[in-house]
């Protein structure tokens, strides 16, 4: 008899908690909300402080220091199965570009005078360019763990907005000293001094999460920009690789951003601090 009520207050005791830890979420909570710190290394593009680890020669990057690009990014994640966690976030970032490319000038006033003027040369200075990543994403932790703790692999889409920036008085092209009264001349018209952009990028990775004291959480790891990451072999080159078209002063910012904020983006190493309810 005595067997038998010890038996039934271990099953009274031991079977909630049983139930509990196989229900979704990490001893019942099932949010996360949290804020992410981002690296990512500027081997050959430059940061928005105008560092790069290697660089191009042909850039006006200062090379040979250490650089990283950083991304801030703010989530809020749901433990939707007892493996699988789904989540929010919008990362921001910051980053320039170096002027490694070449631009073609064409003088349309000199040339309704008569006169031809045109040449391919580096800008000089750099551009700025800010950005955000919209994320929707799923956590799947392996069979051992169960969501938010332990290892996981990570997917998801990113739509990234980006504005850039430049300065006319530090980024321009001038004229050789053979173009006659046209000689020294600054070409310093590349469009709006401010263009917004957008494009959307697969996002890949895997991660670990620890949990401390039941509610903080902190998680590391890192992740990639699929397509920044399929594109990298033409990428390491320079921006005209994966491009056909004549860079003028007209679409530059528009087509080399792109291949920049694709380079921040490649490959990430994170550390999250989260808190769970």
């Amino acid at each position: 008899m005595i067997k038998r009520i010890f038996l039934c207050f271990l099953v009274i005791a031991v079977l909630p908690g049983i139930i509990k830890s196989q229900a979704p979420g990490y001893i019942g909570k099932r949010f996360q909300v949290g804020y992410g710190f981002y690296l990512s290394p500027a081997f050959m593009g430059s940061t928005y402080q105008g560092n790069s680890i290697f660089g191009y020669h042909s850039g006006n990057a200062n090379r040979g220091t250490f650089a990283c690009n950083t991304i801030h990014e703010g989530f809020v994640e749901y433990a939707l199965k007892k493996r699988l966690m789904i989540g929010v976030s919008v990362r921001y970032f910051r980053t320039s570009f170096d002027n490694s490319v070449q631009c073609f000038v064409y003088d349309a006033e000199a040339s309704s005078q008569g006169a031809s003027v045109s040449f391919v040369e580096f800008p000089s200075g750099l551009y700025y360019i800010t950005g955000l990543n919209y994320q929707i994403y799923n956590k799947l932790y392996f069979k051992k763990y169960i969501a938010p703790w332990g290892r996981y692999l990570i997917s998801g889409i990113s739509l990234r907005t980006f504005t850039c920036r430049y300065n006319p008085d530090e980024m321009f092209l001038s004229a050789s000293s053979n173009f006659g009264q046209y000689s020294n001349k600054k070409y310093s018209d590349f469009g709006p001094q401010q263009q917004k952009f957008m494009r959307f990028d697969i996002m890949a990775g895997f991660g670990r999460n620890r949990v401390f004291g039941n509610r903080i959480s902190v998680d590391y790891g890192f992740n990639t920009g699929l397509i920044g990451l399929f594109t990298s072999l033409f990428d390491a080159i320079g921006p005209e690789s994966l491009s056909d078209n004549l860079y003028t002063q007209a679409n530059y910012m528009k087509k080399t951003s792109v291949w920049r904020v694709r380079g921040v983006n490649r490959l990430n190493a994170f550390i999250k601090i989260g808190y769970l309810f």
